[in-house]
């Protein structure tokens, strides 16, 4: 009776065994974004598997102790089962390696490699599955992860000077392992073609200089400081463009830009063509060095809010002009509105 009963129990400690060594593949092979995007639709499980991924170190030091309990539970049941068979067949010298033989590889099998290799083909649904009962063995076994936590910290920081800058949850990925990941994840499906070329783009942004991609001087449309109300108005409903750089006496001297929209608003309000100044609503200019890298150049804009940038060589001249179009037509491939036309330069 008793040797049925130790047979259900490992049959039992096998099952708790798979459960455990399955989360751990299957919640790190989730897409977080996913989830999130699941919890919204279909509510509470993906909840569970998002609390329990909040954080990575604590969730896995949870598998790890329901995997040691359960490997243990599981060698002493089955010592205890081999004992209570064999022991008339051989002597007490061979029980504890009998054990192990038939131990080791039901042990690996069973609760390691068939399990592993169901959640690696069936993440989510295994996740699913598992979240609630993980859930609850997490709250359990709560003060006792606290401590192993703790005393892991101390011992890491034996090795580690300051394990407070590098927590145990942070990851650092080489750009280079980040791409082959969205090429992975593209030809998996996981990551649509588009999205693919958007990040590779968005890294390349990096090594593009803003040269490669400005407008050069012989194609800015610009207007001198003095020019009249009348001649810039022409010239805004003959181009077409929303900003215009102003300079003194040549683009080396460039003062600023005029939005478009400013001067229809003078106009608009009544200003008279006496009193219009083009110095009144001329903007801020922002300048860009020929070697600047696009990036540098996109996180410049956001920082001041700008859209178009002049671009100057070693000498303080004027290179060229580049716009915020231009950066982002390197992201998204050619952006064209219903002005556009061939050749246009300014934003």
């Amino acid at each position: 009776m008793y040797i049925y009963i130790k047979l259900v129990a490992i049959v039992l400690l096998f099952f708790l065994s798979g459960f455990f060594s399955s989360s751990e593949i299957a919640f790190f092979s989730l897409s977080k974004v996913r989830l999130r995007r699941r919890k919204i639709q279909k509510g509470s499980g993906f909840k569970h598997i998002l609390d329990l991924l909040k954080n990575p170190s604590t969730f896995l030091t949870t598998i790890l102790i329901g995997n040691e309990i359960v490997n243990i539970s599981i060698s002493v049941v089955t010592a205890a089962l081999v004992y209570s068979v064999a022991k008339d067949l051989m002597t007490d010298r061979f029980l504890p390696f009998c054990a192990m033989a038939v131990t080791v590889p039901v042990l690996l099998l069973f609760g390691d490699i068939v399990p592993k290799t169901i959640a690696v083909k069936f993440p989510e649904k295994i996740a699913l599955f598992n979240a609630y009962p993980l859930h609850l063995f997490s709250t359990v076994i709560a003060p006792v992860r606290y401590l192993l936590n703790s005393a892991a910290k101390v011992f890491i920081g034996v090795f580690v000077k300051d394990p407070t800058r590098q927590p145990l949850d942070s990851v650092n990925i080489d750009e280079d392992i980040f791409r082959s990941m969205v090429d992975i994840g593209s030809r998996e499906g996981t990551v649509e073609p588009g999205e693919r070329d958007l990040i590779h783009r968005t890294f390349r942004l990096d090594d593009i200089s803003i040269s490669q991609i400005m407008v050069p001087c012989d194609r800015i449309v610009a207007v001198p400081l003095d020019i009249s109300e009348q001649a810039f108005m022409e010239i805004i409903e003959t181009k077409k463009f929303s900003r215009y750089p102003v300079y003194e006496k040549n683009l080396d001297q460039v003062t600023g830009f005029v939005h478009a929209k400013d001067l229809l608003r003078l106009k608009s309000a009544g200003v008279s063509k006496k009193h219009l100044k083009i110095k009144s609503i001329l903007r801020k200019p922002t300048f860009v060095h020929e070697s600047r890298n696009v990036l540098s150049v996109l996180l410049q804009f956001q920082k001041n809010k700008s859209h178009i940038g002049i671009v100057v060589d070693n000498k303080g001249k004027t290179a060229g002009m580049v716009t915020l179009e231009d950066i982002l037509e390197e992201l998204f491939g050619e952006i064209m509105d219903e002005t556009d036309k061939e050749g246009n330069s300014n934003a």
